[in-house]
């Protein structure tokens, strides 16, 4: 049944990327933000992932942008032989500018897909939760509205610990 809707939800959220301009792309729960419902579009996916956005903050593009575009360079989900760059903002900054400074993150992708990132990795490895690929806004539905991207770190079994933790389609990160 959650497939079904994820592909509903997908089809229902697919905007061109050009759309997403002063679109809350990522909300950030549990911040003591004022968020009193979620985002326009998204009540259905937060109904059935039981997110309650009260108290939570939301962030578009642009305010995204203002803490700051870090790059990471890395392969496409699914190809690891085809390179991109990834932009977005360090998830500390995010936290941070949330009101969740120390907390750890949980991002979540539309299908459920959700995992937990410790705030002592946030800030000893600095993953971004990336926006853009290649320069272009990722499209909401695909591997967007942003994605969990990890820099490479030269070990190969930190590597694979943080692959996991790549989350694409993530439209929401918890704390806790």
């Amino acid at each position: 049944m959650r497939i079904i809707f994820t592909i509903l939800a997908a089809l229902f959220l697919a905007l061109p990327a050009a759309a997403q301009d002063g679109r809350v792309i990522v909300t950030v729960g549990g911040t003591g933000g004022g968020l009193e419902t979620p985002p326009e579009g998204a009540q259905a996916l937060f109904n059935t992932f039981e997110i309650d956005p009260a108290g939570a903050t939301g962030f578009d593009d642009a305010a995204m942008a203002d803490l700051g575009m870090v790059e990471i360079d890395s392969n496409l989900p699914g190809q690891p032989d085809t390179s991109a760059t990834y932009s977005g903002p360090l998830i500390s900054d995010l936290l941070t500018a949330a009101g969740a400074e120390g907390k750890a993150a949980l991002p979540m992708a539309l299908d459920g897909y959700q995992v937990t990132i410790p705030w002592d990795d946030l800030m000893e490895y600095k993953p971004i939760l990336a926006t853009h690929v290649d320069g272009k806004p990722m499209a909401i539905g695909q591997i967007g509205p942003s994605m969990v991207i990890f820099p490479a770190t030269g070990d190969a079994e930190k590597d694979k610990t943080f692959g996991n933790l790549r989350v694409w389609a993530v439209f929401y990160v918890g704390t806790e």
